[in-house]
């Protein structure tokens, strides 16, 4: 599986990175780390200088507080989100297109699952996260519906994509969700195998598209919900 993880793409920024910015970016890879443990409301400034070996007051001559670099974080995973997006290559007829899109989404909402739910049980309470949240919704679908139009008829890319991707977006955050609980089947989280979640949320997207089903052959995992009728 190619790795998404925000962690990950830290760390490889933090081995040639030199102070102050190094001590920045421990601190922000410690952080990423507790929340992968804790939720933010359990988490505290002793946690994170614990975990990343940096003092308290070097802590305070990066941020200002935990909400400091907890609203850093999500800035920059909603950032790479975007910037990780798939080019659609290969993609011969809008099914295989939403199954990339759908891939890169579910992959990646997967791999950072516990920045993503921190993320979303704040909007209500830091006024910044619920702007990020925001931009970050009109961001993917502008860069979607620019990808989907680039490789097809203009006509089959229609408005309704946007109420499309909030009502099918909210659906694959509830699957990632279980993903991220004990809810989920265990084999899938061990394997992490996550090829029928991407195709049934490709399959969502394309009926709420166009309000049909794909051609059977297409499919491999979820192709006996072709039976079930469209409303």
């Amino acid at each position: 599986m190619i790795s998404f993880k925000y962690r990950d793409y830290l760390q490889g920024a933090a081995i040639n990175a030199k102070n102050p910015e190094r001590t920045r970016l421990r601190l922000k890879i410690a952080t990423a780390q507790v929340l992968e443990l804790k939720d933010y409301h359990s988490m505290s400034v002793h946690d994170i200088c614990e975990q990343s070996g940096v003092s308290r007051p070097a802590f305070y001559a990066h941020f200002s507080n935990k909400e400091d670099i907890v609203v850093e974080l999500i800035s920059e995973l909603s950032e790479l989100e975007r910037q990780l997006m798939p080019a659609l290559t290969g993609a011969e007829e809008p099914f295989d297109a939403w199954t990339q899109i759908a891939r890169w989404y579910v992959t990646f909402a997967y791999q950072n699952r516990e920045l993503w739910h921190n993320s979303r049980r704040l909007e209500d309470t830091i006024p910044e996260i619920d702007r990020i949240a925001d931009r970050r919704s009109e961001q993917l679908k502008r860069h979607i519906f620019s990808l989907l139009q680039s490789h097809f008829d203009a006509e089959e890319i229609d408005d309704r994509l946007g109420v499309i991707l909030d009502v099918v977006g909210a659906g694959i955050t509830r699957l990632v969700r279980l993903i991220g609980s004990q809810r989920y089947d265990a084999e899938v989280i061990a394997s992490e195998d996550l090829e029928p979640l991407i195709e049934l949320v490709a399959l969502m997207f394309y009926r709420g598209m166009y309000g049909k089903n794909p051609d059977g052959e297409l499919l491999t995992t979820t192709r006996s919900l072709l039976d079930y009728k469209l409303k």
